[in-house]
């Protein structure tokens, strides 16, 4: 207040020293912002990074216990491992054929 007091008779510096503290309040708060959203985005990373890790060892685990739990029969072993041979088959065929 004592500086617009003093500036008074010169509107014009008035008006320029008003918008200089705008802006360094502006850039001010800006910053700010600006630094809680990256450490809002570094959290959430941290977070889904953490949910992942729960995720896979769920899925594992859950794999694991489905395995024990309830054994595939002969006739299912038999239809994967015809499955994985064709598709063992078609990829020595692919690179094969990627070396050509």
């Amino acid at each position: 207040m004592l500086i617009y007091l003093q500036l008074r008779k010169n509107i014009k510096e008035t008006d320029r020293y008003f918008a200089a503290i705008d802006l360094s309040l502006r850039q001010f708060f800006a910053n700010i912002s600006n630094v809680e959203a990256e450490n809002d985005r570094k959290r959430h990373d941290e977070i889904l990074r953490h949910l992942d890790k729960i995720s896979t060892h769920s899925s594992a685990t859950a794999r694991i216990l489905n395995d024990v739990h309830n054994p595939k029969s002969v006739e299912d072993e038999y239809y994967e491992s015809e499955q994985n041979l064709k598709w063992l088959a078609k990829a020595k065929i692919a690179k094969e054929k990627s070396r050509s």
